[in-house]
């Protein structure tokens, strides 16, 4: 609520969830009402338009979630804020992600999105690839690189699709 008027918004995409976490519906309905209210907090505060946006199988979106990470996830993130931009006539956006949402605010920005203000990427992981192919290796099973490129949309291998705006920020923050 508020800001109406303004015609950029901070887009807040939040992190995963664990298959334990699905057990506990009224615990997620818990999480997803402390995350509005402290969107709507900094939005209050700094004055800004926040949209936040239900990643697929969360915060009240349709899908499966373990369907996360693969290049529909994140072409369905990129339509979904083209749309939000139509209906609420919004010209710029400043992204925001938490872990697996900042995976995908990463992607976005690959997509050459030239709407983008600045980025707030807090640990999230880039290389997708390498690191499913190290999960599979632990767990004995064998894929190849070219296999999870085409099953994973991996921000790291779409770096040069990046739209350069040298007024653009980016803030990668992780520990």
């Amino acid at each position: 609520k508020g800001f109406e008027q303004r015609s950029d918004a901070v887009v807040f995409l939040d992190g995963d969830m664990s298959a334990e976490k699905f057990a506990d519906p009224a615990g997620m309905e818990t999480a997803f009402a402390n995350t509005r209210k402290g969107l709507q907090n900094y939005a209050d505060k700094l004055k800004v338009r926040y949209v936040m946006i239900g990643r697929v199988g969360l915060n009240g979106s349709s899908g499966n979630h373990g369907e996360r990470r693969k290049p529909r996830e994140t072409h369905l993130i990129n339509s979904a804020i083209d749309l939000l931009k139509l209906k609420l006539g919004l010209t710029r956006i400043a992204l925001a992600g938490q872990s697996g949402g900042s995976t995908i605010s990463a992607s976005l920005l690959s997509f050459g999105r030239k709407d983008v203000a600045c980025a707030a990427l807090g640990s999230g992981a880039y290389e997708l690839v390498e690191l499913q192919q190290k999960i599979m290796a632990a767990a004995g099973q064998k894929v190849t690189k070219a296999a999870l490129y085409k099953a994973i949309y991996d921000p790291a291998s779409h770096v040069g699709d990046i739209a350069v705006d040298t007024k653009r920020r980016v803030f990668v923050i992780g520990d």
